[in-house]
């Protein structure tokens, strides 16, 4: 049975992809991006370092229960980073390092990121609902 916690899984698998993909090859996607910076490995190495530890983050919570509130913190949070670079690539789109497509295509991918993440949490909602009410202390 496929849950709503397969964005989770996804996530990591995905990011974690390229994330590894930064962090031993740098120069793959420096040179495919046709970014010409002195720095552009060092900081592609940088957050393919940061992409991958969000991936790991993600696949270890894949397997929590949706009502724990470290895994609903780490949705959260992954909600925010997606539509903070969603946010950063559309002010790229027309005098950012990248071609006025590829800044669109992050906004896309990003965004729908964002609306995955959020469909979990609002329908992972009603089932930290009532575990909050059957686990209410009794006075």
């Amino acid at each position: 049975m496929v849950t709503a916690s397969i964005i989770f899984a996804l996530h990591g698998f995905l990011e974690g992809s390229l994330g590894l993909l930064l962090f031993l090859a740098p120069s793959l996607c420096v040179n495919a991006l046709n970014i010409k910076e002195e720095f552009a490995n060092l900081l592609a190495q940088g957050y393919g370092a940061a992409l991958l530890s969000s991936a790991v983050i993600s696949l270890l919570c894949h397997t929590l229960p949706d009502m724990l509130p470290c895994k609903r913190a780490v949705g959260m949070g992954m909600m925010v980073y997606h539509s903070l670079v969603a946010l950063v690539a559309f002010q790229w789109r027309f005098s950012g390092p990248f071609p006025t497509s590829t800044c669109w295509s992050i906004v896309a991918l990003h965004l729908l990121c964002l609306f995955f993440f959020y469909i979990w949490f609002k329908v992972t909602e009603a089932q930290v609902k009532s575990f909050t009410k059957a686990n209410k202390p009794k006075h």
